[in-house]
């Protein structure tokens, strides 16, 4: 993970690091992230649980998520979304930085 940090600081693209809750029902459950950003979790996703999961599985494989934010939950439903071009741009920025790191990181 040092890796993945040190790649995005290079690129002037700052990490949060801390725990993220995995659920696909984050619209339907009423108070939750306010829950969650209670108890320190930094935002809520739908994807990467099985990622880990995977990675458990197969015996210890390193693995990292690196999650750009395109909208705040606790602003509601009116909050604002990133728009198609700054999601695209970062994108891109993020995912240069993550294959840097992926150079970096040794066995």
């Amino acid at each position: 993970m040092s890796e993945l940090v040190r790649s995005l600081e290079s690129m002037n693209i700052k990490p949060w690091v801390g725990p993220v809750y995995s659920s696909d029902a984050f619209y339907a459950e009423e108070d939750l992230v306010n829950v969650l950003g209670s108890r320190g979790f930094l935002g809520v996703e739908m994807e990467t649980a099985i990622l880990f999961l995977l990675g458990l599985m197969r015996g210890g494989v390193k693995t990292a998520a690196v999650l750009i934010v395109s909208n705040n939950l606790t602003e509601g439903r009116a909050g604002r979304f990133l728009i198609a071009s700054e999601l695209r741009d970062a994108v891109l920025r993020v995912g240069r930085a993550v294959l840097n790191a992926l150079i970096m990181v040794k066995d």
